[in-house]
């Protein structure tokens, strides 16, 4: 096993983590057969997947390097916080003006605290381990791409789930959807993790901004699906300025992901 990981760590990595998360998570496509408590229990459970895989397939010091480094310059956590929020609040202007509905400040707290403990454990696999294997390989700007594709089919299960905020009447359009809007975050992601010098703290701090900015407004009926794709577009933009600026179209050298 150990020699397979070693020949192929991308594969290895992506099917260890894939059997774990989708394995907890097969029971919630029967949900409603579930208790409640249970059914939510196996929601969350499945977010170790990565983590899991990550060391599994062992990523060493240099992984453990990355989920320890704290202490990078404050402009990219900065970065990390503000640019969902921006992005987020340049969309819903553009579409629904001034005129929002902010979710209860209790409720944002439940859903900040929620992600501080569940996003971590995406992150360490997606950033702190499978990132820099991609890049030592392709490029940043193919390395992302491959990241985001691999990170939004991991979310698949969820979508024909009968529980979670993912479920969707209509999943094979939810995930085509929820793909292209993954692409230029992953991009973003790798924009802060490589600026940081590979930070785990950093890019899980975007992350979690990430979802908040999704979670904090509530979208009008009537705007909602624009307010949506306003918001893929912009981020498409930031992130291909920052992709054309500051990406090097090589892949990484083992010097340069340490």
């Amino acid at each position: 096993m150990h020699a397979a990981i070693a020949r192929f760590p991308i594969a290895s990595f992506t099917i260890i983590a894939f059997v774990i998360s989708w394995g907890i998570w097969l029971p919630l496509l029967i949900g409603s057969a579930l208790p409640p408590r249970t059914a939510l229990a196996l929601y969350y459970a499945g977010v170790i997947g990565p983590t899991a895989a990550a060391f599994l397939c062992w990523g060493g010091a240099p992984l453990l390097n990355r989920i320890r480094r704290w202490r990078v310059p404050a402009v990219w956590y900065a970065a990390a916080i503000t640019l969902p929020f921006l992005i987020r609040g340049v969309a819903v202007a553009a579409e629904a003006g001034w005129r929002i509905e902010l979710r209860p400040l209790e409720s944002v707290a439940r859903t900040l605290a929620l992600m501080v403990l569940l996003v971590p454990f995406e992150e360490i696999g997606w950033r702190g381990y499978l990132l820099p294997i991609m890049q030592r390989r392709y490029s940043p700007l193919a390395a992302s791409l491959a990241v985001g594709v691999i990170w939004a089919l991991w979310h698949a299960p969820l979508a024909w789930a009968e529980v979670g905020y993912q479920q969707s009447d209509q999943p094979w359009s939810y995930m085509l959807w929820f793909t292209a809007s993954i692409l230029p975050i992953s991009c973003l992601a790798t924009w802060i993790f490589n600026g940081s010098g590979e930070s785990v703290p950093a890019v899980t701090l975007f992350h979690i901004a990430v979802n908040l900015a999704d979670f904090v407004v509530v979208l009008p009926g009537a705007s909602g699906e624009s307010v949506l794709l306003s918001t893929l577009i912009i981020t498409a933009l930031v992130a291909g300025v920052i992709v054309w600026r500051d990406f090097n179209f090589r892949p990484r050298t083992a010097r340069e992901s340490a």
